[in-house]
């Protein structure tokens, strides 16, 4: 298998209704990391990959959902700042899944914790310019 069949396997799972299908999907995220940091570098995950696993997390999980995409979207970062990764840069879908993730979570903090997200997101276009940064419609 290669990264488009991993890919499409998670996004397979970020559409099923199953009800593990988000952990399934991050068990593969996780697996394609292990892969790539053992020297296979056609197993690269990108920030496609990580926005699909979010996706899944979104939909599949109500409380724990949001809390895994939001440390998604942290590691994605994380490897974007510190120069570790440069293509894992989070764009707008992928604080839009965090949003989406928020938004059907039930918690108690989650209208806080949107706020913030959607202010990082805010704060990351005016600081980078990329047009793939800028709120939309879906992010309000």
């Amino acid at each position: 298998p290669d990264i488009i069949s991993y890919t499409t396997v998670i996004d397979a799972y970020a559409r099923s209704m199953h009800p593990k299908s988000a952990l399934r999907a991050d068990e593969i995220l996780q697996e394609m990391k292990m892969l790539y940091e053992n020297g296979d570098d056609t197993m690269k995950p990108t920030n496609v990959v990580y926005n699909t696993v979010m996706n899944a997390w979104a939909k599949g999980s109500k409380r724990d959902g949001a809390r895994r995409a939001e440390e998604i979207l942290h590691q994605m970062q994380q490897l974007y700042k510190t120069g570790r990764d440069g293509d894992m840069k989070p764009t707008r879908v992928s604080f839009n899944m965090v949003l989406d993730a928020l938004s059907k979570s039930g918690d108690k903090d989650a209208p806080k914790r949107a706020e913030e997200c959607l202010q990082q997101l805010q704060d990351f276009y005016e600081l980078d310019g990329d047009a793939n940064l800028k709120p939309d419609t879906i992010s309000y």
